[in-house]
């Protein structure tokens, strides 16, 4: 009898090897530096509490959570816009 076929091992559902690897190199090459602008992919791959390290210490507290984020920005207290995309408020 033959062995089990190389997909075998594949469950639906069980995340690709090559997707998780290019995954970590994209979000370990990035720097997580306050101002810091990062691509719509990288903001799909980063965690809030990454997310947050690109924030300035005066604006982290209003950050509601990736999920609250639309196209990558969210309203502050005082109503201006903060855009991961551009690392910075949208009106400068």
């Amino acid at each position: 009898m033959l062995g089990p076929a190389p997909w075998h091992n594949n469950h639906i559902g069980d995340s690709d090897p090559a997707c998780a690897t290019i995954a970590r190199s994209m979000t370990s090459d990035l720097k997580l530096r306050v101002g810091r602008a990062i691509t719509p992919e990288q903001f799909e791959l980063l965690s809030d509490e990454q997310l947050v390290r690109l924030l300035p210490r005066s604006v982290r507290e209003f950050f509601p959570g990736k999920d609250f984020c639309a196209d990558g920005t969210f309203y502050l207290h005082d109503g201006t816009v903060w855009s991961f995309y551009k690392g910075g408020y949208l009106d400068e």
